[in-house]
């Protein structure tokens, strides 16, 4: 049978008959455009039966839709890294992630002191939650710094309440050992707040 010749509806260029070497269309012949990266224009070749030919049947053609590669990847891509963006989120506002956690703009520290004995500074005062909802494991940072700024010694701790209500207060003390930290008489001070979840 005499193939139809063929013409790129997009190129106007003159379509090549290619076979199907795989797939569920293996041994089916397509016209394709001598330049399909670009256009992407693939057209089945009619099937025709001995009836259709002996009635001088007409040619029906099925055009095959280009698929951007490129496209769906960017796609892909962009529903990952929402994904990623979402769970990050969630974390933060849990207070999953220390140092950067949501609730921790409703907290307020309040009135505070530094004090030294035998065995440790203690780091005691109030903090507040401003905010409007639950907060709890709020953790503070207590540290102790020379004149120029330089750490000397630190550490963490959790305020006493397990949830802070809003428009309410906890207390909370936190010791820092002395030991190796004798000398530092003169040190000064320094109070924040490390981490907070919404309950």
């Amino acid at each position: 049978m005499n193939k139809i010749e063929k013409t790129c509806p997009v190129c106007n260029l003159p379509m090549q008959v290619k076979t199907s070497t795989g797939g569920e269309d293996k041994g089916k012949q397509f016209y394709v455009c001598p330049n399909y990266k670009t256009c992407g224009q693939v057209i089945q070749l009619p099937e025709f039966s001995d009836d259709m030919m002996a009635s001088g049947g007409t040619e029906t053609t099925q055009t095959t839709p280009r698929t951007d590669k490129s496209m769906g990847a960017l796609l892909q891509f962009s529903g990952i890294l929402l994904g990623v963006m979402l769970v990050l989120y969630l974390c933060a506002i849990l207070g999953f992630i220390p140092g950067f956690s949501m609730a921790k703009k409703d907290v307020k520290i309040g009135e505070w002191g530094c004090l030294q004995d035998v065995y440790n500074w203690e780091f005691s005062g109030t903090v507040s939650n401003i905010g409007n909802s639950d907060i709890g494991a709020v953790e503070l940072r207590v540290t102790l710094r020379d004149s120029a700024g330089n750490d000397l010694a630190t550490t963490t701790g959790f305020v006493n309440s397990d949830v802070i209500r809003p428009n309410s207060s906890s207390t909370f003390a936190i010791f820092l050992p002395k030991a190796g930290t004798e000398i530092y008489t003169n040190a000064d001070c320094y109070l924040g707040i490390e981490s907070a979840s919404y309950r």
